[in-house]
């Protein structure tokens, strides 16, 4: 069997990051031959959310909030993965994927991070994928009403009575606890 041609490109009148790949192939001969097909997995985040559920997309003031440290978990794609994580810090007026606050990667199934608390128009934007053995294995997403995204925003605030009263609200706005 031999590789004809590989093509990636992005489908127009999709969300960014939408793409079609595909991979030609040429069978050389008439006997059967077993294809084996890395599939990308999607990763179950458990918490501070599940995303196997609706959750609110909102930010600048009004999405999801947690307290310091925000512990992050998930469940395995594969066993013996490598989870690749980033964290940026988004703006909001004017809207921009701010600089890059943690990168790493972890063999564990959570990350527990001390964020600093986000100003009135900032949020968190988290991004997570799995690979092993070079290959990549698995992807996070979640999802609203009316959206598809590939990462997790959220805003980081002092636990006391404001965070409170913030979690209080939110069960009302349709954000989750």
């Amino acid at each position: 069997m031999k590789v004809v041609s590989r093509q990636t490109k992005h489908l127009q009148g999709t969300l960014q990051g939408d793409l079609k790949v595909g991979v030609q192939l040429n069978l050389e001969n008439d006997k059967p031959k077993k294809l084996d097909i890395n599939m990308t997995k999607l990763i179950h985040i458990t918490s501070p959310i599940d995303n196997a559920k609706k959750i609110s997309r909102k930010n600048c003031g009004k999405g999801e909030i947690h307290k310091p440290p925000v512990e992050i978990a998930w469940e395995p794609v594969v066993s013996d993965a490598e989870y690749i994580y980033e964290i940026y810090k988004g703006r909001c007026e004017p809207f921009s994927y701010g600089d890059v606050v943690a990168r790493g990667s972890t063999k564990e199934l959570f990350l527990d991070i001390n964020l600093p608390v986000t100003k009135s128009n900032e949020f968190y934007i988290f991004m997570l994928t799995a690979k092993k053995n070079g290959i990549f294995v698995g992807s996070m997403e979640t999802r609203s009403r009316n959206f598809l995204a590939f990462d997790y925003s959220f805003r980081v605030i002092q636990s006391g009575l404001y965070y409170d009263f913030l979690k209080y609200i939110s069960t009302f706005t349709g954000a989750q606890k």
